[in-house]
């Protein structure tokens, strides 16, 4: 694998990006992280509402603000009103690292890329030292697969908490739903979806293109039928028909029931 395949984070010693953002995370990143440690949600993340409200906001009362959450901070470390991530170790001589690296959020993984319709695309500013970073030299073949990867688990996730909304919107004014059984919903999700995630990491890289190239021309994956498959909206792909159709039972399934 070439140096410079992605970010060469093991080469940064200031770790700003860690220290200065706020890593705000969707529901994929929060089971990943709870299951791997043997977490609650709650353990290792905080809520806040939103100043303008996205497509990721949920919301915990019919007609209320809307949320995001993020990977908590630590108090120790804190620089020029910055405060480290809850997962960044000290380590001597003033080094960094990750100590939750392979379970790291899909943003700290995709950390400076983007991808808008297939088109990869990086962060103006960045806080990479530019002598551990050059993006003159990094592969951005290697970039798309996991951008790829990155959109769908957003859709999926933008998606997750439409459902999650409209269920809170229909319950009577007043009524409150609270942070624990938003983490919850979420956890239940991912658990009762973890088995289509099966396939081998080539198709499902392969599934996750074709998941968003079908958003991109204004389709529904999660309202595929059977006409479709052997259609001009890409369900011919195996492992695509699968994903889709599989995550749009789950959906059918958490749907809030009329009455």
């Amino acid at each position: 694998m070439s140096e410079w395949t992605f970010s060469n984070c093991s080469a940064c010693t200031g770790m700003g990006c860690c220290i200065e953002y706020n890593v705000t995370i969707i529901g994929r990143d929060a089971y990943i992280v709870s299951r791997g440690l043997h977490l609650p949600v709650h353990a290792f993340t905080y809520y806040f509402e939103q100043q303008e409200k996205s497509s990721t906001g949920f919301v915990l009362t019919p007609g209320g603000p809307t949320h995001d959450f993020a990977i908590a901070k630590r108090v120790e470390g804190t620089r020029d009103g910055h405060s480290p991530c809850a997962f960044l170790m000290d380590l001597p001589e003033g080094l960094f690292r990750c100590a939750i690296y392979e379970l790291r959020p899909l943003v700290c993984r995709t950390y400076p890329g983007t991808q808008y319709r297939g088109v990869v695309q990086f962060r103006r500013a960045v806080k990479c030292p530019s002598t551990f970073y050059d993006i003159s030299k990094v592969d951005l073949s290697r970039w798309q697969p996991l951008l790829a990867e990155l959109r769908f688990e957003y859709d999926l996730y933008e998606r997750l908490v439409a459902l999650w909304n409209a269920r809170v919107e229909a319950q009577p004014k007043g009524s409150e739903s609270t942070i624990f059984a938003y983490h919850g919903f979420l956890i239940n999700f991912y658990h009762r979806t973890e088995a289509l995630r099966t396939t081998a990491r080539a198709e499902w890289l392969r599934a996750c293109k074709s998941w968003g190239d079908l958003v991109d021309r204004g389709g529904n994956p999660l309202q595929l039928t059977e006409d479709d498959r052997q259609g001009s909206t890409g369900a011919g792909d195996e492992a695509f028909w699968r994903m889709a159709r599989g995550f749009g039972r789950v959906f059918a399934q958490l749907r809030p029931r009329p009455g």
